[in-house]
């Protein structure tokens, strides 16, 4: 029978260690290591997902030296996961082969893909209550898609249908509040759209860089599979 005291470190008793001393520990790791160490227990995914460990998950990319910035949007944890998690679709547990969609920040399958994305003409179908004043188009990240055995419309510029809806529920209570003449409505409104041109920015810009960082990582691997 074993005893207590030969029994292997637990999770439990890592997370039992002062929070400093566990991120100092955890900092020398790369960004697949702390993937597999939130994928460990439920309180080491819970002590990686707190606020508090943001530079953990930075020091992370700094140690795998090449790893991109991600955007203002998207967490740090969640970059780690598009760019190191498995090839499963992140709605239907599928597989999911081939890259994820970095400017639509989302790991799924063809399937999941085409039931949650709408075209830019297909918006006011589908979201009546947008003006054309609101612009979504130009406040939600969007991706270029060829949908393999969907319709031709299928084959250009992409939004996630809940991007789209989380903006446009946004604009539409803004947009309602400047017509009624809410105090501080209009700067709401302004800053509102600010922070959505930001992250359309970082989209471009964060987005093609690790669009080109995963074309290489891929390029890497599969040149150390052949030697």
């Amino acid at each position: 029978m074993e005893h207590a005291s030969q029994k292997e470190p637990s999770a439990l008793s890592l997370t039992s260690l002062p929070l400093d001393v566990v991120y100092e520990i955890f900092s020398e790791l790369t960004p697949l290591d702390l993937l597999h160490i939130c994928w460990t227990s439920r309180e080491l995914r819970r002590v990686m997902m707190s606020k508090q460990s943001v530079t953990v998950w930075m020091s992370a990319r700094k140690v795998r030296n090449d790893v991109p910035a991600c955007r203002s949007d998207v967490s740090e944890p969640q970059w780690a996961y598009l760019l190191f998690g498995p090839p499963i679709c992140q709605l239907c547990g599928q597989d999911a082969p081939g890259r994820p969609n970095l400017q639509l920040t989302r790991r799924v399958c063809m399937s999941c893909l085409a039931a949650n994305t709408i075209a830019e003409y297909d918006i006011p179908k589908h979201f009546p209550e947008v003006s054309a004043e609101m612009e979504i188009a130009k406040y939600v990240p969007s991706a270029r898609t060829a949908l393999v055995g969907f319709p031709p419309r299928e084959k250009g510029l992409q939004y996630w249908t809940g991007d789209v809806q989380d903006v446009v529920s946004q604009l539409t209570k803004l947009h309602a509040d400047v017509e009624a003449g809410k105090e501080g409505a209009q700067v709401a409104l302004d800053d509102y759209k600010a922070s959505r041109r930001t992250v359309m920015r970082d989209c471009l810009k964060y987005g093609a860089a690790g669009e080109l960082w995963l074309r290489r990582d891929t390029r890497d691997r599969v040149a150390l599979i052949r030697i």
